[in-house]
């Protein structure tokens, strides 16, 4: 298993929970963990994530620097970095 505790539904994606792992001393990190498929598609790596309804990706917030974040697809596909995130503003 690759998470200690299922922190509730992934809305509005049914199918998907949002998952968190005790890491010791890192504290709790969060990823997102595929039902139907049992299979991790975002690992528990970040400090939070969340659905973007406005871009229909997932934000996964980064555990170090907690405004920043990475997107990914409903895959799991690393879409775009904060670095390319943070350039075309």
């Amino acid at each position: 298993v690759h998470f200690d505790h299922i922190k509730g539904s992934f809305r509005p994606c049914n199918g998907y929970v949002v998952v968190l792992k005790n890491h010791g001393h890192d504290g709790i990190l969060f990823g997102v963990y595929d039902i139907r498929k049992k299979k991790m598609i975002v690992l528990c790596d970040f400090s939070d994530v969340v659905f973007d309804r406005e871009s229909g990706y997932i934000k996964a917030f980064d555990k170090v620097k907690t405004l920043t974040y990475d997107l990914y697809d409903i895959h799991g596909h690393r879409v775009r970095t904060w670095e390319q995130i943070d350039s075309s503003r």
